[in-house]
């Protein structure tokens, strides 16, 4: 099973900052891998949205429509911080768990974890098929042929399904060479995420961990992604 992905959606973005660091420490520690809209890109999927106040320009009541739509998931935790709205109006408009801050890190890990054992979310292994000698890939319903380049990229990443791999470990490997210029592997990455077309949010990055390729069993429809999204690497 891979790490749980949370996504922390912001209403007033840098102002709660400090909120962002107290929560992904907490769930990192727990294996978890946080990112929040501060970052410079978000992944296509989350096993689990916690939003403070409500995300970008859209207010909290109306999140969680859009939740499945950008995330694949339900939205999970809403915490309180400058809102006036009550406990009871969040939770009815569709969020499982509502706080006001300050809420102590470990609770909110705990309730995440809770959440998702209740809701029963455990992956299975997505049928993947690498073929070296054609350069071929099969994955879900996409077939794609890959240059040795691209091949290799996606075939260290599947060898770390529960792990994180940096642009310069890539790098090593596919050229068995140390370097700085990771340019070739972005371009690896974004004609792999071309190739792979309705499964190309299998392909996650994250700013301080590098790719990872979430092997779970299920297909996510292409999000309509936030402005903020917009910007792959």
């Amino acid at each position: 099973m891979s790490k749980l992905s949370i996504v922390i959606a912001l209403r007033h973005g840098a102002t709660h900052a400090h909120i962002v660091n107290a929560l992904s420490d907490e769930l990192e520690r727990g294996g978890a891998v946080a990112t929040s809209d501060l970052e410079e890109s978000l992944s296509p999927r989350a096993d689990a949205v916690i939003v403070v106040d409500g995300w970008g320009n859209t207010p909290l009541l109306s999140v969680p429509e859009y939740c499945q739509r950008y995330f694949g998931s339900q939205p999970l935790l809403a915490i309180l911080y400058e809102s006036s709205h009550s406990v009871s109006e969040v939770l009815d408009s569709g969020f499982d768990h509502c706080a006001r801050w300050p809420i102590p890190p470990p609770d909110v890990a705990a309730s995440v974890r809770a959440a998702l054992r209740r809701l029963g979310r455990h992956h299975g292994t997505a049928a993947i098929e690498l073929d070296p000698i054609h350069l071929r890939v099969r994955c879900g319903n996409v077939e794609a042929t890959l240059t040795k380049g691209q091949f290799g990229v996606l075939r260290e990443l599947l060898r770390q399904p529960s792990g994180w791999v940096t642009s310069k470990e890539l790098l090593t490997v596919i050229s068995g060479t140390r370097g700085h210029d990771t340019q070739q592997i972005r371009s690896h990455i974004l004609a792999l995420r071309r190739k792979l077309g309705t499964e190309a949010w299998r392909i996650r990055w994250h700013r301080s961990l590098g790719y990872f390729f979430d092997a779970t069993q299920s297909t996510a429809v292409e999000p309509n992604l936030h402005p903020k999204q917009r910007r792959r690497r």
